[in-house]
């Protein structure tokens, strides 16, 4: 399958954040697969780009952030956050499911290149399971893609 069929790309001015688009790989949950058609999966890290909508929010937060301490991150990620310098630059990508009253499906941590380093899924079922795995490895896709066009 080529890459390029479900990932878009968005330039703007001075920076360059991407989306993964409608057109994704299923993921095996036709609910899923219609929240990613409709709200897209954006990976962008600028402040103003950010995701928030009722399926995904990401946030923006350096090493040794005051703020993890309210945000009711997993250990793992707490800990990796929590141990870096203040320079180094990390997204928290949350993903939520709206149609079970907005419970929590999947947490990712990316860096600044915009690679997993970490990821949590909350939802015990193998087929979210397999759907969280779908979803990580667009978004590494995604973040090698970007490489690829910034080189």
């Amino acid at each position: 399958m080529n890459t390029s069929s479900f990932i878009d790309t968005i330039t703007t001015a001075n920076m360059t954040p991407y989306f993964i688009s409608t057109t994704h790989k299923s993921t095996g949950l036709k609910s899923i697969d219609q929240l990613i058609s409709r709200h897209t999966i954006s990976l962008a890290t600028q402040e103003g780009l950010l995701a928030e909508n009722p399926f995904q929010k990401s946030l923006v937060l350096y090493g040794q952030d005051q703020r993890l301490d309210y945000m009711k991150l997993p250990p793992c990620m707490y800990m990796i956050i929590a141990a870096a310098s203040t320079d180094e630059k990390f997204t928290i990508h949350r993903f939520y499911l709206p149609y079970k009253n907005g419970i929590r499906f999947a947490t990712y941590l990316l860096n600044a290149e915009g690679e997993v380093i970490e990821s949590v899924c909350y939802q015990r079922n193998a087929k979210y399971l397999a759907a969280f795995k779908v979803i990580r490895a667009e978004i590494n896709m995604a973040a090698n893609m970007q490489e690829e066009i910034a080189a």
